[in-house]
């Protein structure tokens, strides 16, 4: 992504960070295993990224596990999770990796290509067409927190963490739930649009905090930059929200120039619309499972009132 945030979400030193995630009484200990290990990272041999990526899942199964068994043991009242282990973990992972691990992992998805992925804590992410998602190297370690711009839906485990997307200066907050996403940075206003089909999220704005709004199963609510708050949840139409899952094109009285910029993610091709006064026009669209875009463009075009002709790279409509 052209700006990249720390996952943080405030200016905070990677040290302060992790130190936060100790006891009191052991922070200094802990400080000192780190001021050891920045030590031996100007005097070791270079280690291949992917070496760190696999010691890094290492420490994320085991702080599952170690989640987990915490859990049983508050529930039966017999101890705390194993934070010397934490401790030797986090110590391991600086050395190995150093400056590495604070470079946030992306996935970007190709046009006319959806994905699916698996974040280090179990949560599931499908991703739309040209969306991109990114996240820390130490999620789960520091926090859950993603960056998107694009379209999402996240199945989110349930966890100690709060899990946080931040989509173009706007958070959606949870702990276990199912949401969609939508946010693309070139849309007006960067919209950001949030639809919840199981449990329940907050939403607001990265500068209002305190103005945010409860999201429940089949509402949805919107934000746009500028905006002090989202929107009021109202009832959400789920079958238009989630239709991209499964190959669907519906939209209902959105611009036309979002229309085509998502058939241009959709289908891999350019369209340019010369007859610029047309940007706002109101469109509604229902396609199931659409293969031939000339069919959409011919539909468009039949109710606009334009005409539209094959380009070198796509296609060109205009009055």
């Amino acid at each position: 992504m052209t700006d990249t945030k720390k996952y943080n979400g405030d200016n905070r030193s990677p040290e302060k960070e992790i130190l936060e995630h100790f006891p009191e009484h052991d922070r200094e200990l802990v400080k000192s295993i780190w001021q050891k290990s920045q030590e031996a990272v100007s005097s070791q041999e270079e280690v291949d990224s992917d070496e760190i990526d696999e010691a890094l899942s290492k420490v994320h199964r085991r702080l599952q596990f170690e989640e987990e068994s915490a859990e049983d043991m508050r529930n039966n009242g017999t101890g705390s999770m194993d934070w010397k282990w934490l401790m030797a973990a986090a110590s391991l992972l600086i050395i190995l990796g150093a400056g590495y691990l604070f470079i946030p992992k992306s996935i970007e998805v190709p046009y006319g290509e959806t994905a699916s992925i698996e974040l280090p804590d179990g949560s599931m992410v499908e991703l739309n067409s040209g969306s991109e998602l990114s996240y820390s190297r130490l999620f789960s370690l520091l926090g859950r927190e993603v960056e998107l711009n694009g379209e999402a839906f996240f199945e989110v485990q349930k966890g100690s963490l709060p899990f946080e997307v931040r989509a173009n200066n706007s958070v959606v907050r949870v702990t276990g739930t199912r949401f969609n996403v939508r946010s693309w940075q070139e849309d007006p206003g960067s919209e950001t649009e949030v639809t919840v089909t199981e449990g329940s999220v907050l939403f607001y704005s990265e500068s209002q905090e305190d103005r945010s709004v409860a999201i429940q199963p089949g509402e949805m609510s919107r934000w746009t930059d500028g905006l002090p708050a989202p929107t009021s949840p109202d009832s959400a139409a789920l079958e238009r929200a989630l239709a991209w899952r499964s190959q669907s094109f519906v939209f209902s009285k959105k611009p036309l120039q979002i229309i085509l910029r998502e058939m241009e993610r959709r289908f891999d091709i350019t369209i340019t619309l010369e007859a610029e006064s047309y940007n706002s026009e109101k469109v509604t669209i229902h396609y199931v499972n659409p293969e031939d875009v000339e069919v959409m463009l011919k539909d468009i075009c039949r109710v606009k009132g334009l005409r539209y002709s094959a380009s070198a790279d796509g296609y060109r409509i205009y009055k």
